[in-house]
């Protein structure tokens, strides 16, 4: 948690990756995505001088969204279509205890 509300302060030279292992009913997933994206937008100009960012051109970040309760995380899943995006967004349904 103390990384997530720190995403928007820092500079951060490299994509981002979270996981979030009880993600519904998505309001807190939703939030990282978004503060993720709002960190790629301002960086795209630095990114854009720096020959070193090429490799990840494609990677503007990372956020894994779990949770137990498939029906939940229909949930997120709706809520995350009205969200746009320029982060990675991937959803799984599985018991955060024995994530892969």
């Amino acid at each position: 948690d103390e990384e997530r509300r720190h995403l928007g302060r820092r500079r951060r030279r490299r994509p981002c990756h979270v996981l979030d292992l009880c993600a519904a009913p998505g309001s807190k997933s939703l939030q990282t995505l978004d503060q993720m994206n709002s960190y790629n937008n301002n960086n795209d100009d630095d990114d854009e001088n720096d020959n070193s960012q090429q490799l990840h051109d494609n990677s503007k970040g990372l956020l894994i969204a779990n949770d137990s309760n498939r029906s939940r995380l229909m949930t997120v899943i709706r809520r995350s279509r009205a969200t746009p995006s320029r982060s990675h967004l991937v959803l799984n349904a599985s018991d955060g205890r024995h994530f892969p």
